[in-house]
């Protein structure tokens, strides 16, 4: 089956049912990602960013309430507090097959501005060193070499107004946003806007402490963010699991227990080597 994951380079070719062309990368529609969901990837075949995103017809009726769709926060919470980071995959079916998420420029101003919005609202804040948006490119079944560079290196911020990218959002709400009516309004003029995938990349937690260069017990243990619901979860296999804060307390007085056995074994190592250096000496 052919790879809906494209890696991009100058040179057109195909090597392992990966074609390459310019540099960049693009999803294929329709096709199956050579990924499944695990411990750093999750799909998601909406972009519903937080909890006041979903809309209504997917909470049940009923004292439960419980959600037939969940907000992408808590995947991104989840894959927060596990420190390895990861990526959701929106415009990605549960199957792993590629839909995409037609975008208009001012579109994407407003997902990468829901984003940075939620991860604002954890506690504490997520500083945005450690995710990143992006937008990757779908094109058609077929497509020609020259659609796909086309495709690929389409610029969606030209001819764009700056003053309309600087508006506000309509964030938190099901309610559309005036992005969506010019979304709309597009589409009635029969103006079809590309497809993507939006990736939502989590960065590793010993990334993003190595640039901070320092030694810091505070820098060196991956931190835990409660999400907008204030709840915590961690990424376990291909799920989410939610923990409590007495949880909370004992993972952190775990970490903090294996960070010092670690530091007591090297020193012990180093004395015994100091004692033995001076033995030799005598």
């Amino acid at each position: 089956m052919q790879s809906s994951e494209m890696a991009l380079s100058s040179a057109p070719s195909e090597t392992n049912n990966v074609r390459t062309i310019v540099a960049r990368r693009y999803y294929v529609k329709h096709s199956i990602v050579p990924f499944e969901e695990d411990a750093t990837h999750e799909f998601k075949g909406h972009a519903n960013i937080c909890i006041e995103d979903i809309p209504n017809y997917c909470v049940n009726a009923g004292a439960s309430s419980k959600r037939s769709r969940q907000p992408i926060s808590k995947t991104l919470n989840g894959f927060i507090n596990t420190g390895e980071g990861g990526t959701v995959y929106c415009g990605i079916l549960d199957s792993g097959s590629v839909k995409g998420i037609k975008l208009i420029q001012y579109k994407k101003d407003h997902y990468v501005a829901s984003v940075d919005d939620c991860m604002g609202r954890f506690n504490p804040p997520v500083d945005k060193s450690r995710y990143e948006v992006r937008f990757i490119p779908v094109v058609e079944p077929n497509s020609s070499q020259a659609e796909i560079s086309a495709i690929c290196s389409y610029d969606s911020r030209k001819g764009v107004s700056l003053e309309s990218r600087r508006r506000e959002h309509l964030l938190r709400s099901q309610n559309y946003c005036w992005c969506d009516k010019e979304s709309i309004a597009l589409f009635n003029n029969n103006v079809i806007a590309p497809s993507y995938i939006i990736e939502i990349c989590i960065k590793p937690w010993a990334e993003c402490a190595s640039m901070k260069n320092s030694s810091s017990l505070v820098n060196i243990l991956s931190p835990y963010h409660e999400d907008e619901e204030g709840l915590c979860y961690f990424r376990r296999q291909a799920s989410v699991v939610q923990y409590s804060l007495c949880e909370m307390i004992q993972f952190t007085r775990q970490d903090v227990q294996d960070y010092f056995k670690e530091k007591i074994k090297k020193l012990e190592e180093q004395l015994k080597m100091i004692i033995v250096s001076g033995n030799k000496i005598l």
